[in-house]
């Protein structure tokens, strides 16, 4: 099989992938299955949509190679909504992670706009998204019960694992780092919610 049919079959998982993540946790978020924190749903939402930006501003802005970073900006958008207007039992907090993660966004987006300098605001915003999982990676490591439905992030996963051999295959660095971080930081994710259920 070419490779740019590859490409296109492993977009196809992923977009697939990422929809089912979107419905099923929307509707979970909906029916008071999911109760995530808006805070940290927020932080992704901007840390997203500056990454996707700086991706289409970069030397190689292939949406397809990268159809993760297009497909998370609709979702991220997309579950914010839902969880303002129809979660129950909706957390707010914001603690010095989160409020450290707002502020590093604003200097990256500051950063980029003054050196255009594409690439490495993107990298340091994977960098952003890394640490904005901590608060949730503390709350489900301390938590007795869980609150996060764990077929939406299976599907979420497949998603990230097919991206990366997209972006393997196009040699898009940036499309890889997003990719890596994605499929590292679900992984951990997975493996807390099935801690708890293990308990």
């Amino acid at each position: 099989m070419k490779t740019e049919n590859l490409k296109k079959m492993f977009a196809i998982i992923t977009i697939l992938g990422m929809l089912v993540m979107m419905i099923w946790y929307g509707f979970s978020v909906v029916t008071g299955i999911a109760r995530p924190t808006i805070s940290t749903w927020v932080i992704f939402c901007f840390a997203v949509s500056f990454s996707f930006l700086t991706y289409r501003k970069s030397k190689k802005p292939s949406l397809l190679d990268n159809i993760a970073n297009v497909i998370d900006f609709v979702f991220c958008w997309s579950i914010t909504v839902v969880i303002i207007f129809f979660g129950k039992n909706i957390r707010f907090s914001l603690n010095i992670i989160e409020i450290f993660c707002f502020i590093s966004i604003l200097f990256i987006v500051i950063f980029w706009l003054k050196t255009k300098s594409h690439e490495n605001a993107n990298i340091f915003l994977q960098i952003i998204m890394v640490i904005a999982y901590f608060p949730m990676f503390y709350q489900l490591w301390n938590a007795t019960e869980n609150y996060e439905p764990i077929f939406p992030w299976i599907a979420n996963l497949t998603a990230g694992l097919s991206n990366i051999f997209a972006a393997i295959l196009a040699k898009n660095k940036l499309a890889i780092i997003y990719s890596a971080r994605m499929v590292i930081m679900l992984s951990i994710l997975l493996f807390l919610i099935l801690r708890i259920k293990s308990l």
